[in-house]
């Protein structure tokens, strides 16, 4: 697999915060609130997917300034391509890597002592952040991570029943 042009990762860019944003920011009401609620049993009808999980699940320590900061197109774009550079990856060691690593991932209660004030903890785009938007920079951390995260999947599957 090639890697894209900055224009393709850009237009890809911007079709992912547009998801995520109309994702964490759509305010549910009627039918798409019925429908809603059958994931989200605590949601409120007129109320966000923002508004909930800040409710829920963060105690009210997420900032949205600093969630669309972190969804700038830039750094996006360059998540996109550090994707595409870890699908290509030896599938045989750094399958969970590959297979566990979300895109975004916004947890602003996270206490990881990662650098990444903007609450995408280790998430791709939380990996560029912290390389401070250098792809090969983030991609290396990835991968001399790789341990932690094969380890953290052989604990998972020896509790397993």
């Amino acid at each position: 697999m090639t890697l894209k042009t900055k224009e393709e990762y850009d237009i890809l860019a911007k079709a992912k915060v547009d998801s995520v944003m109309s994702r964490y920011l759509k305010v549910y009401n009627g039918d798409d609130f019925i429908a809603a609620v059958k994931y989200m049993d605590t949601l409120r009808e007129g109320e966000s997917y923002w508004d909930y999980c800040q409710r829920t699940r963060w105690d009210n320590t997420g900032d949205v300034v600093k969630f669309t900061q972190g969804l700038a197109i830039e750094y996006v774009s360059k998540a996109c391509m550090l994707q595409d550079m870890i699908n290509n990856l030896d599938y045989e060691r750094y399958n969970v890597l590959i297979e566990t690593t979300d895109m975004i991932a916004y947890y602003p209660y996270d206490s990881y002592p990662s650098g990444d004030s903007l609450g995408f903890h280790h998430s791709i785009i939380g990996f560029v952040h912290m390389a401070k938007g250098n792809v090969d920079e983030a991609l290396q951390r990835m991968t001399g991570e790789n341990d932690i995260f094969e380890q953290f999947a052989e604990e998972i599957r020896s509790t397993a029943f």
